[in-house]
């Protein structure tokens, strides 16, 4: 059994199709992977200074390094209060709360030194003013309305947990893409109140863009799909197909290890492809912040997960969808015979779907979510509100995804394997 799986592996990985489009897409892979590095930016307010590439990196690194550690209330409330008097130092907080966003940057360029004004946009304070932050206010003119509205920030856990509340509102009154049944809210709204507070705040920059850049892994998919059309119909386009079913092994081992060697393939492909989706950010952000809560990237997100899991999670997800789609592939190559008909099909489902899912709602987008280019953005893995009822049960969208793609894989590869058996030689 061995030496047939290692011949059939051998038979993909020699077709010139599989060479071509595996080493295509895979330094395409690595392509896009190191220029993610290198346009990166960061802007240097205090000496008006711009760094790029591996530099960039090492500045946002410094910027929120030092503000590491447990974000208590009490934490919060003094930092904020240190924040409020650079802030209100030369401008007051009724100035400023009225004013456009460009008007008060306007106002702060006359007023404020350069170093204040760096420190005002902050990332750290940024995040401490998020619960209370909107696109049309800068950071610091939210910290003008918090004075005027006697907004204690102390209360930070407690308006994240209003922002969450509220965006889930939304959604249960169809103000949003994402409907929710009175279930599904009451679902969320438990994920919200169970998340453990106060969490750490530091420094995660690797794992928030392996979970940005997780969604390349589709490409790894499709070259995994054209390696593994032929793997039935090229027995068929090369009239082998009589003489294989024909021998004493045909009909039975031999089958088994074209799917083995199939399914061999597909795994070490696709790590191969994770390999470099997530060793090349580790290598040049760092693998720091592995254990810090995902809120700190997403502080909105309902998930009790650190950053590290949430990848790790999108890993494994991308995996289990890659088997679907290779059982898929394997069960349309052993009942079709046009390899170009099968490719359309598969090329259609991985990336098509992704171009559409986004402008759709309802029923379509819940669907439409659990292809591979939806389900593998930061926003199905760790952000949005989307879920899947099955009665009284809930489900969230990866464990969703899970067992879908799971199914599929259990009943393509069988399938695929009797398909081939029970074949009609012409």
């Amino acid at each position: 059994m061995g030496s047939l799986v290692c011949f059939e592996l051998k038979k993909i990985i020699t077709r010139k199709s599989t060479l071509v489009s595996c080493l295509v897409i895979f330094a395409l892979i690595c392509f896009v992977m190191c220029a993610n590095i290198l346009q990166m930016v960061a802007h240097n307010a205090e000496a008006n200074e711009d760094y790029t590439g591996l530099a960039a990196i090492e500045y946002e690194r410094s910027q929120i390094e030092p503000h590491a550690g447990t974000l208590t209330p009490e934490r919060i409330a003094g930092d904020m209060a240190h924040y409020n008097e650079v802030a209100f130092a030369s401008v007051t907080p009724e100035e400023l709360v009225n004013l456009s966003r460009e008007s008060a940057s306007e106002l702060l360029e006359e007023r404020a030194s350069a170093a204040d004004r760096a420190m005002l946009s902050h990332p750290y304070y940024r995040f401490l003013l998020s619960p209370w932050s909107t696109r049309e206010t800068s950071p610091y003119q939210t910290a003008a309305g918090m004075v005027v509205n006697d907004v204690d920030p102390a209360s930070f856990y407690e308006a994240l947990n209003a922002q969450g509340s509220g965006q889930l509102d939304a959604c249960l009154e169809g103000y949003t893409s994402v409907s929710l049944t009175q279930i599904e809210y009451d679902f969320w709204q438990a994920k919200i109140d169970e998340i453990a507070t106060p969490f750490s705040y530091g420094y995660a920059g690797g794992w928030d863009d392996i979970l940005n850049c997780v969604g390349f892994l589709t490409f790894a998919m499709v070259a995994i799909c054209i390696a593994l059309t032929p793997v039935f119909t090229g027995e068929y386009a090369a009239r082998t197909d009589a003489v294989l079913l024909a021998t004493r092994h045909g009909r039975g081992r031999l089958v088994v290890a074209k799917v083995i060697a199939a399914v061999g393939f597909a795994t070490i492909y696709f790590l191969l492809s994770a390999g470099v989706v997530v060793g090349i950010p580790l290598m040049c952000f760092g693998a720091g912040g592995a254990e810090l809560p995902i809120q700190v990237l997403v502080p909105t997100s309902p998930y009790n997960v650190t950053a590290s899991q949430a990848v790790w999670i999108a890993v494994g997800l991308g995996y289990l969808i890659m088997l679907g789609f290779a059982g898929l592939t394997l069960l349309l190559s052993a009942r079709m015979r046009s390899q170009i008909a099968i490719f359309a099909i598969t090329v259609c489902l991985l990336l098509i779907t992704g171009l559409v899912g986004s402008a759709t709602s309802g029923f379509m987008l819940r669907v439409l979510s659990l292809f591979p280019i939806n389900s593998m953005s930061p926003g199905f893995l760790v952000s949005q509100y989307l879920s899947y009822a099955a009665g009284p049960v809930v489900f969230e969208p990866v464990i969703a995804a899970s067992l879908v793609w799971a199914c599929v894989t259990v009943l393509c590869l069988p399938l695929a394997a009797i398909s081939f058996r029970r074949h009609q030689v012409v």
